[in-house]
């Protein structure tokens, strides 16, 4: 048979087997106390297991919380949501601010199609991408030259005409390194929106990865989790990590 367990932790509390008792103590104040329970204890430690079972049951499921959303052919049976679907919607329904996060922009007019009218309907909507620009095999140029071609590029082509332009920032100076066993690149591929939800996927933001590519990807609706991600992003700019794109046109 088993030994049976004489003692167990749970944070600073520590519990103890003696004889058929079970004791409880904890440190306070550099002194070992013991819990005291008076007449009432009974209907107090019920009242507190009540209040436990009402918060675990007001609290929704993982299932609730997190949908699966994936691009390319479907599988029978399958009822996961459509990547381009979802990308649409959390673009066309945000009111405060979208954190978009990806390394690869391709036919960004028509992936950002949705949130350039969302920003043209919301003003004071607050849009930032963190994108990694790419340092092209045999490519010798200065790094202020490749930023540059980047954001001509990106302005003129990945984002929709006449649409107000987000803030744009790049991993500097590592995704730039003329040596190829120095240099990193930005690789995340996330959306954060109005600090509530937050999509993180293997698709990037074209249209193949969209709409054909097999990708997969978690819709979370969860505040703690999207709050976390957005200030991870804010904290690698504000350690210098992520650079402002600078546009021609706002020179």
């Amino acid at each position: 048979m088993p030994a049976v367990r004489k003692s167990f932790r749970i944070g600073r509390v520590k519990g103890y087997l003696r004889g058929s008792i079970w004791y409880l103590y904890y440190f306070g104040n550099g002194r070992r106390r013991r819990p005291r329970i008076g007449p009432d204890g009974p209907r107090q430690i019920a009242a507190l297991l009540e209040l436990l079972c009402r918060d675990r049951s007001r609290r929704p499921q993982v299932e609730d919380a997190v949908t699966l959303v994936t691009t390319g052919p479907e599988a029978a049976g399958g009822t996961n949501r459509d990547t381009s679907v979802v990308v649409r919607e959390l673009f066309a329904h945000a009111r405060h601010s979208v954190f978009i996060a990806g390394y690869a922009v391709n036919q960004g007019q028509q992936v950002f199609q949705a949130l350039a009218d969302r920003m043209r309907e919301q003003p004071h909507l607050e849009v930032r991408m963190f994108l990694d620009i790419q340092r092209g095999p045999g490519d010798r140029s200065a790094a202020s030259e490749l930023v540059r071609r980047f954001a001509d590029r990106f302005e003129k082509h990945q984002w929709p005409r006449d649409g107000r332009l987000p803030q744009v920032y790049y991993y500097y100076p590592r995704s730039l390194e003329m040596v190829v066993d120095k240099r990193s690149c930005l690789h995340a591929k996330c959306i954060v929106v109005d600090g509530e939800a937050a999509f993180v996927s293997s698709a990037n933001f074209t249209e193949a990865a969209q709409e054909r590519n097999i990708e997969v990807g978690l819709l979370i609706r969860s505040a703690s989790i999207a709050g976390k991600l957005a200030c991870h992003f804010e904290a690698l700019v504000d350690c210098g990590f992520l650079q402002p794109l600078i546009f021609l046109s706002c020179d």
